[in-house]
């Protein structure tokens, strides 16, 4: 009797990553002799569990599920935690970003303040406008409020004695010499001893504060000087820090050329930030996950530009940088990533402390069973003849086999509880994202600026993706679980529901050129949501993998009993060794054009269930020359598909 064999192997799908199990397991019948003798003893055949390497082979492969459980484990809640990291860098970042956009907006008040009072601007009204705003307590960080007016070089005498009397005593222009232009701090409030000591500083003698001032100048936006140690740093340890400049052309419509803004530049609105006062005020939501370490006045971190370096900050290691553009400038943001949760830390060490546990505990009882085991072998084998040994091999065998069913149906009830809860998982997402929806669009309807309304636009075609990715796993745990996908059978005509679908994908690809094509009658009995799911995917997957200088073309024709919906492309064609099994999940194009990461390869198999739940079938041929072509056929009714399956 010829020896059968089993095949055991694991193999992957190049295209889709989908794993494929054999077996190759040679199974010998027992040989059988012709004149069998009842009472002649058969020869016994070791069993290799009953080896005293038994027990330490189960302890090494429970060690080395105990360490793969731990690494998965830690692997999992690093990867959490770097999110949250991520998180909160980005909203520390924001937060920043914010301020001076605050900062801006005051400074922008204070220049139409000052257009409003015209001639009648003075100390005194200027002090009483900064004061009214309360800026030490509303605007943390923020050192003072100036006006820079331009000074002719050759009225500074005069310049100085109208300051003098206009209440700033002793009030002179520094450093001393004339040059043009010359741009004097006349009011600086609120007037402290730090900022008295920058009164009748002339900003553009200094070559940091001079290029920002001239970039305001000729740009007629905001800009922000580099790293600056301000006049105000009075004391022996001087802090860096910076300037924003807003230019003031005087009354009038703002000029629109570079030769227009220079003639016509009055002064400056500015405000001097000390780096550890506004770095230092804000509040730290994220501080417990990521701390602000250093910020640089440059693209890269660079030393001798560092702004800021935070009381006890930590050696530059595993550090995390952001980029943020401010007026005129590029600041490098570092922070530094708190650890793992001591809480997560000790999760971790439990795992590797119960699979150690639990694997020392299988190690004890398997050797006590080897153990037993031996004794009652070497027992049996006292006492029982051939006959009784030949019936502990079969019932040995049938254990084995009960072993080898109850481990298959304990597969088969995992798969299912995964496949049941990616379902629940993927329904209890879509009540988040629909209140991010709900909510994006309320903002989306505001006078959002640019860059907000642009962020508006990208959380809402986030969501509108996780929202189609959801449906599909729905869809596809639904079908997988037995129950199939749903179909609701209304009369409608398909030739719509096409035109619709494909309005629909014209508006959202303007780039590509779609073609429909109907001919005959679409009347029957459909799901039309179902439906327009089945073209999106198709046509979807059309654009995504065929040439994007060929059309896309889809045709809808119908016959007395059928109607045939087809999608064509022109492209890279599907290999032939993937053509068969496109249709099953979580395939993917493999290495196709077009092919993007999220695509999870459950498009084609929703549009088979879909199809098939109507009654119909679908099918694809794809060569280099012919192109790729998806052919649907549906039933127009259900009378019509049991008339067509009687026949």
């Amino acid at each position: 009797m010829a020896g059968s064999r089993i095949r055991r192997a694991i193999a992957t799908d190049e295209h889709s990553g989908a794993y494929h199990l054999a077996f190759d397991f040679p199974m010998r019948a027992l040989p059988v002799p012709e004149h069998s003798d009842p009472d002649r003893p058969h020869p016994v055949r070791r069993d290799w569990t009953g080896s005293h390497l038994w027990p330490v082979a189960v302890l090494a492969l429970a060690l080395a599920a105990t360490l793969a459980a731990t690494l998965g484990v830690n692997r999992l809640l690093q990867a959490r935690h770097a999110g949250a990291v991520a998180a909160a860098v980005e909203d520390e970042t924001a937060q920043v970003e914010g301020r001076l956009g605050t900062y801006l907006a005051l400074l922008r008040a204070t220049r139409a303040f000052v257009t409003a009072e015209g001639a009648a601007l003075s100390r005194e009204s200027f002090r009483a406008f900064v004061t009214g705003i309360e800026v030490a307590r509303h605007y943390p960080g923020i050192q003072g409020i100036g006006y820079s007016p331009r000074v002719d070089p050759q009225g500074v005498g005069a310049f100085e004695e109208a300051a003098r009397r206009g209440g700033a005593a002793g009030f002179h222009l520094f450093p001393p010499g004339p040059r043009e232009p010359m741009f004097s701090i006349l009011y600086l409030e609120p007037l402290d001893e730090r900022n008295r000591a920058a009164l009748g500083f002339d900003m553009f003698s200094e070559p940091v504060r001079a290029q920002a001032m001239a970039a305001a100048r000729d740009q007629g936006a905001a800009a922000m000087t580099s790293r600056v140690i301000l006049k105000q740093e009075i004391d022996e340890h001087k802090a860096a820090g910076f300037l924003l400049y807003v230019p003031y052309y005087g009354a009038g419509p703002e000029p629109r050329t570079v030769a227009e803004r220079r003639q016509r530049l009055v002064a400056f609105l500015y405000a001097p930030f000390r780096a550890p006062d506004f770095f230092g005020s804000a509040p730290r939501r994220g501080a417990a996950l990521a701390s602000l370490q250093r910020v640089y006045a440059a693209p890269a971190p660079q030393r001798e530009l560092l702004l800021y370096e935070a009381p006890g900050a930590r050696p530059d290691t595993s550090r995390l940088l952001r980029t943020l553009a401010v007026p005129g400038q590029t600041w490098t943001l570092e922070f530094a990533a708190q650890r793992l949760p001591r809480g997560e830390r000790i999760q971790v060490l439990a795992t590797a402390a119960s699979g150690l546990v639990i694997s020392l505990l299988l190690f004890f009882f398997v050797r006590s069973l080897r153990r037993a085991r031996a004794a009652t072998e070497q027992q049996a084998r006292a006492e029982r003849g051939q006959r009784e040994l030949a019936e502990s091999l079969l019932a040995s065998e049938r254990a084995a086999r009960q072993s080898a069913e109850e481990q298959h149906a304990l597969m088969g009830r995992q798969v299912q509880f995964g496949e049941m809860l990616v379902g629940i998982v993927s329904h209890d997402l879509r009540n988040p994202l629909n209140v991010i929806m709900l909510n994006a669009e309320v903002l989306r309807r505001h006078s959002l600026p640019g860059p907000l309304a642009r962020s508006v636009e990208r959380i809402q075609e986030g969501c509108r993706m996780s929202l189609a990715l959801i449906r599909d796993l729905l869809d596809f745990t639904q079908a997988r679980l037995g129950s199939g996908i749903p179909v609701t059978r209304v009369a409608a005509d398909v030739t719509a529901i096409v035109e619709r679908a494909v309005d629909q994908l014209r508006t959202m690809h303007p780039d590509r050129t779609l073609l429909l094509h109907t001919s005959g009658s679409g009347e029957g009995e459909w799901d039309a949501d179902r439906l327009t799911q089945v073209v999106v995917n198709l046509v979807t997957n059309a654009l995504v993998y065929g040439r994007p200088d060929m059309p896309v073309t889809v045709a809808v024709s119908g016959t007395a009993q059928r109607v045939a919906i087809t999608v064509h492309n022109d492209g890279e064609p599907i290999p032939p060794e993937l053509q068969s099994a496109i249709f099953e999940p979580l395939r993917q194009g493999g290495g196709r054009q077009g092919a993007n990461a999220r695509n999870i390869g459950l498009g084609l198999y929703i549009v088979r269930q879909v199809v098939q739940a109507h009654g119909g079938a679908v099918g694809v041929v794809s060569s280099a020359d012919g192109g790729t072509t998806f052919r649907m056929e549906l039933p127009r009714s259900d009378a019509a598909r049991r008339a067509a399956d009687g026949a």
